[in-house]
């Protein structure tokens, strides 16, 4: 499930920046929360908020930092109830022009750019969809199995058809695993089935 780009766009122009910081603060409009919950499998979106501050990165490129806030209510991914959840999210991207981006990825050694802090930079061109940045950060940072306090599965239900629980076959299972190899649990879980 990818956004749609126009769920929300802001674009904001590259060239605009000089040399200097830019604010920009962004808020959905109800319409645009309504479409982006949708996009998204959401029960609700009642807030979405960000804030970036742009500022030049290597001469050439920019380097947009920002924080994500939203208020969310997804399906519990066991009762299917409502999950409210507030996310908070930090945005830290880089874009460079394709020329210098080329250069960069040619360049070796860890002072161009430390990937164990940071993603590679982006290309760069002539403006910047914050709305889709924005949009693509809180796809990110949506809980993929949300669970209801107190949910929880019965392990009988688990079982195919119904039958008794193989919760003593699992205390032993690390012993058996350790002497028979990864696969044999799993053979003899097959021939419970027939």
């Amino acid at each position: 499930m990818s956004p749609d780009a126009q769920d929300f766009t802001r674009f904001y122009d590259a060239s605009s920046l000089l040399d200097k910081e830019t604010e920009i603060a962004l808020d959905a409009s109800d319409g645009e929360c309504d479409r982006i919950a949708n996009r998204l499998d959401l029960l609700s979106l009642t807030h979405f908020h960000t804030e970036f501050v742009i500022t030049p990165w290597r001469k050439t490129g920019l380097r947009v930092v920002g924080t994500l806030t939203a208020n969310v209510e997804q399906p519990c991914s066991i009762t299917l109830e409502p999950v409210a959840d507030h996310i908070k999210e930090d945005i830290d991207l880089r874009y460079l022009p394709e020329n210098d981006l080329k250069k960069l990825q040619q360049e070796n050694g860890s002072d161009v750019l430390d990937l164990e802090k940071h993603d590679p930079p982006e290309l760069l061109t002539e403006s910047l969809d914050l709305g889709a940045i924005a949009v693509e950060f809180l796809t990110l940072a949506l809980n993929p199995y949300p669970r209801k306090p107190g949910a929880s599965i019965d392990e009988n239900d688990l079982q195919p058809g119904g039958q008794e629980s193989m919760s003593a076959d699992a205390s032993n299972g690390r012993d058996e695993i350790d002497k028979e190899g990864p696969f044999s649990a799993l053979g003899k879980w097959k021939n419970r089935l027939k």
